[in-house]
């Protein structure tokens, strides 16, 4: 299944392939695609609030108060925020989500993704897993307290390379790290669909962390096929891109871990 190309036109003509495919699959047409673009440019032109102090209220009368501070990234539907425990001092990362962002989408496909990234987070506890401390809610905005990881992400890590790429022992211990994690995935039957540098995050404790269950999936069994076409296309494996679907397994995790490899060797 590996390919080695090594023109650059043939591997603009390769992912050019892969895109048609992928939208194919997804039987988008024309108008759906425009449609879908102005709402994309909608969503990350709006800022999403966020309060200097958030407080999330539990049903024993207590109350966990969280300071924000620097930004430490942004996506079109969500922004992410260093905060620290106002009476333990303790560092978090908090993902905030403005609820007028899934709320008022007819399709409820942010929702989805919401929901879902949250019920699989929760259940999870792995040192190579980023943890899902808390989830709550106000009248503006759904708020996940996520593990702290100052380190940023391997594609951080990488960009700041002065040869452009990682050493082979630099890039035996990242995987090691995700082949832990992805076997504890693997074993909870879970399909992660998203493993990219972008999702590789780097802890305080230097180890790599997966992170981002949005487009995960939960199998009932080991031996179940799952239909959804979803991830990131340079990572998706040909069972994703084929015209007729016939259903994949935890091996889609296993090439993404490949392909990461391959850019971590090479920086290409």
């Amino acid at each position: 299944k590996t390919i080695f190309l090594s023109q650059s036109r043939k591997r603009a003509s390769f992912h050019t392939h892969r895109l048609k495919i992928y939208f194919e699959n997804l039987k988008c047409n024309l108008n759906e695609l425009i449609l879908l673009h102005h709402f994309f440019n909608f969503m990350t032109q709006q800022q999403i609030i966020v309060p200097e102090k958030v407080v999330c209220s539990h049903e024993d009368g207590t109350n966990d108060v969280y300071i924000c501070h620097e930004k430490l990234g942004q996506g079109g539907f969500s922004v992410v925020h260093h905060v620290t425990h106002q009476n333990k001092k303790k560092s978090y990362a908090m993902k905030v989500i403005a609820k007028e962002r899934y709320l008022n989408s007819s399709n409820k496909i942010l929702l989805q993704k919401l929901e879902n990234e949250i019920k699989i987070q929760k259940n999870l506890d792995h040192p190579n897993i980023v943890k899902l401390k808390d989830s709550f809610t106000d009248e503006h905005n759904q708020y996940m307290i996520l593990e702290y990881c100052p380190g940023k992400t391997t594609y951080d890590y990488l960009k700041k390379s002065e040869k452009g790429h990682l050493t082979e022992l630099e890039t035996r211990k990242i995987l090691k790290d995700i082949l832990h994690g992805l076997l504890y995935l693997h074993n909870n039957k879970i399909i992660h669909h998203d493993l990219k540098l972008e999702n590789f995050i780097i802890g305080s404790d230097g180890r790599v962390k997966i992170a981002d269950f949005g487009v995960s999936s939960v199998l009932k069994n080991f031996n179940e096929k799952c239909y959804s076409i979803c991830g990131t296309t340079n990572y998706m494996s040909p069972e994703l891109l084929q015209k007729e679907n016939k259903g994949h397994g935890f091996e889609v995790d296993i090439w993404a871990v490949g392909v990461s490899a391959f850019i971590l060797l090479t920086g290409q």
